[in-house]
């Protein structure tokens, strides 16, 4: 007697813990205005702010470094008596360069936004989703409407049945939760490469420290295909 009495009170305390769970998420996560969402963006609006600031360091940097490379460049040419055409090549050459990375610093911002969003969208065309941009709040909706999908399944006469229907639909907002919030610290990191990334890229105005410039720009690719992949398995799961 006490078996069926234990198994009826656990399912009755799951299916009433799985019914608020599903229902503060429906409240709070699954609409478009939600707390995660407007964390975000007030992230990005922080964010947003740092590129300009950064810009006039980024500035003074660049051209104390081209300077520094232009001296190392051409002083030696001169002592060595080189030629008129050797000077000229090498000089446009110099100016090439420095003018890419100098136009890179000036649309760092930019650029780096384009290299996140369109691995995202990749991501997202590849999947089939309807959004072109996976966000977390998309996934705690999800998450709502399998939960209660699952929760239809429940019945307080069948006590054991209840059980596995409250932990599948637990099991579902926990695991549709993890991508969510992985999600959600992936496109902080996002927001975080695009708008710091103008300090680095000035140091491409040398040639010594010309690989911090490029590892800024490696990193925003591997932050956009994190994003790119999640949004593939996402597609996948659902």
């Amino acid at each position: 007697m006490r078996v069926p009495m234990i198994t009826g009170y656990i399912g009755l305390c799951l299916m009433l813990l799985a019914g608020r769970v599903a229902a503060a998420a429906g409240v709070d996560l699954a609409q478009s205005d939600t707390s995660m969402q407007g964390l975000l963006d007030m992230i990005l609006a922080a964010s947003n702010e740092w590129g300009p600031r950064l810009h006039g360091y980024a500035v003074n940097l660049f051209w104390s470094l081209a300077l520094i490379q232009f001296v190392w460049t051409f002083f030696p040419m001169v002592f060595k008596h080189a030629d008129f055409g050797e000077l000229v090549g090498e000089l446009i050459r110099f100016i090439m360069v420095i003018g890419f990375f100098l136009i890179l610093l000036d649309h760092s911002t930019e650029w780096a936004s384009a290299i996140v969003n369109s691995f995202r969208q990749a991501g997202a065309h590849a999947a089939g989703l309807p959004s072109p941009e996976l966000m977390p709040g998309d996934m705690f909706a999800t998450a709502v409407e399998f939960s209660r999908a699952i929760l239809t399944g429940m019945s307080v006469f069948n006590p054991s049945q209840s059980i596995v229907v409250a932990l599948a639909a637990i099991l579902v907002l926990m695991a549709f939760a993890f991508i969510a919030a992985f999600i959600f610290v992936t496109l902080v990191e996002a927001y975080v490469v695009i708008n710091a990334s103008v300090l680095f890229t000035a140091f491409g105005a040398s040639q010594w420290t010309r690989e911090y410039t490029m590892a800024v720009i490696r990193y925003a690719v591997s932050v956009g295909a994190k994003l790119f992949m999640v949004t593939l398995i996402v597609g996948l799961i659902l």
